[in-house]
């Protein structure tokens, strides 16, 4: 009996074992299931988030690139701006250098001729001495070897004696208009008779048409080869523009270029063939009597009494009447001492008793001197009126004549305007304009030095 009790007390323990064996099998089953549920679930969480991941990625780079393609676009186009607005700068300021060049050259032109004639001065006096010696061959060949041009008058007489001819005829024919009862009372019908008779009037002109040849015509491009008088025209009155100016007027010149065409062209400021020069008001009686000296000498030698032997009658023409050479001499040393023991300038005292005698010359070196000397009294120890003189009495100095104040006025002031713009553009930040703005002072102080010495 205990052992059959023992017996099914092992054989429940056995199955009590079986079963809870089963159970924990069960319970690992369902723990390994729940895991593998687990696992799942966490792969599909992860291939979700980096999925997710993934698509913000992209879409942040996307969004990256648009960025940086709309920057770069910008900054494209800001540098695009940038690069035309330098161009355009660039482009004003070449503009403006060019034009500026273009004012500078025909102003440049105006005084290269009044300096190349000042050049020919001594020369010039040297010639008339050599004719008033009765030396006229040798005044050829002084004129000859030194390349003196045609275009100074005295030149031209003397190897041309036609020109003596057509100077005479021009003067005869313009003083017979001007000498008539109705010139002052109806100056246009003046201006007409003078222009309808420009073929024989057109020689007492001719030293201001030679100026324009050999000039570039910025309008066509052409060489000016010849040019020759026209006519005269009427200006507006400087105070009243709706009526014609009562002692000023244009004058114009027929250009003939190098491929044979011809214009008509007026006579500018600076003498020059630019668009840009104003035009010359040129005052009518200082125009005729520019020719006066001219006229008066041609008439000596055509009606001198060696008009038979032309050297002989230009000789004539320079010995001043009443006084030998000798005479004249001996009195000019004693004006040159008196002036010097007075402490005048004995150069002035001598010219001005040449200019009363006539002598050819000495009224324009007169005129010089007094003008030089006005000049410096008017500019006193002013650096800017200085630098004014300076270029004045090169280009105009008839400013400094007395009775011309109001055209100083004037032209002083057009100074202080042309010269405070260029200023102004040259004093910019860059070496270059800084180095040009130096430039440009440097030459002004040389200039005014020039005229007025350096401390």
């Amino acid at each position: 009996m205990d052992g059959f009790a023992e017996g099914l007390l092992a054989g429940f323990s056995t199955v009590d074992n079986a079963m809870q064996n089963r159970k924990a099998l069960g319970l690992r089953e369902a723990a390994l299931a729940q895991q593998q549920k687990n696992a799942d679930r966490n792969y599909e969480l992860a291939q979700d988030e980096f999925g997710y991941r993934k698509e913000t990625s992209d879409r942040d780079y996307k969004h990256t690139l648009d960025r940086d393609k709309i920057d770069d676009d910008f900054k494209n186009r800001e540098l695009g701006l940038k690069q035309r607005e330098a161009n355009s700068r660039i482009g004003i300021a070449s503009q403006q250098l060019a034009m500026q060049k273009k004012e500078f050259d025909f102003r440049m032109n105006n005084a290269k001729y009044l300096q190349d004639m000042q050049q020919w001065e001594p020369h010039t006096r040297i010639i008339e001495n050599l004719i008033a010696q009765g030396k006229v061959q040798e005044a050829r060949e002084y004129a000859k070897n030194n390349n003196m041009p045609l275009t100074i008058p005295v030149v031209k007489m003397l190897n041309d004696t036609g020109y003596t001819q057509s100077i005479l005829s021009g003067g005869q024919k313009l003083h017979s208009i001007m000498s008539s009862p109705d010139a002052h009372k109806d100056p246009m019908a003046t201006l007409n008779a003078i222009n309808d008779n420009r073929d024989e009037i057109a020689p007492l002109l001719q030293t201001e048409a030679d100026r324009a040849i050999g000039q570039i015509d910025p309008t066509t491009g052409q060489k000016i080869v010849a040019a020759k008088f026209n006519h005269i025209a009427p200006v507006p009155d400087k105070n009243d523009p709706k009526h014609h100016s009562p002692d000023e007027v244009a004058v114009f010149i027929k250009v003939k270029y190098a491929n044979g065409k011809e214009a008509i062209k007026p006579i500018t400021e600076n003498r020059s063939a630019n668009p840009k020069d104003p035009v010359l008001r040129a005052n009518i009686y200082g125009l005729l009597d520019s020719s006066s000296s001219r006229v008066v000498g041609a008439h000596k030698i055509m009606n001198s009494p060696q008009s038979g032997n032309y050297d002989d009658a230009i000789t004539s023409a320079y010995q001043p009447q009443g006084l030998s050479k000798a005479d004249i001499q001996k009195e000019e040393a004693k004006i040159y001492a008196s002036a010097a023991r007075g402490g005048s300038d004995g150069q002035v005292a001598v010219d001005q008793f040449e200019a009363n005698l006539g002598i050819p010359g000495a009224k324009e070196r007169l005129q010089q001197a007094q003008a030089t000397d006005t000049a410096k009294t008017w500019a006193g120890d002013d650096p800017v009126k200085k630098e004014f003189a300076s270029v004045m009495l090169r280009n105009n100095p008839a400013v400094f004549i007395p009775g011309n104040e109001d055209d100083l006025r004037k032209s002083y002031q057009n100074f202080i305007d042309r010269n405070t713009n260029t200023q102004n553009e040259l004093k910019d930040t860059s070496a270059s304009g800084t180095a040009k703005y130096l430039r440009q002072r440097r030459e002004q102080q040389q200039q005014s030095d020039f005229m007025y010495g350096s401390d």
